[in-house]
């Protein structure tokens, strides 16, 4: 459902909001990914410091996170490509 309504979301921008839409959501996803990167490392070597606690699972919080947003990003782009001829 959600993902229905995204899409008419996007399909009701114009051709320039909606290439502002997909530059936002690209900068946001390589931001997420800098930061899943950096926790990753800093997970891995707090385990090997101090063993485990609870930064050794922050990345597999914010997994999800990643995910959705690489769908927004993707399905903004499908609408994007639908448009051009």
């Amino acid at each position: 459902m959600k993902n229905d309504q995204f899409k008419s979301e996007l399909a009701a921008l114009s051709d320039e909001q909606l290439l502002h839409e997909v530059q936002k959501r690209r900068g946001l996803f390589y931001v997420n990914v800098v930061l899943i990167v950096l926790m990753t490392a800093n997970s891995i070597y707090g385990f090997t410091r101090t063993g485990f606690s609870v930064i050794t699972i922050l990345p597999l919080i914010f997994l999800p996170m990643l995910i959705a947003g690489q769908r927004r990003y993707k399905e903004a782009m499908d609408v994007l490509r639908s448009r051009k001829p």
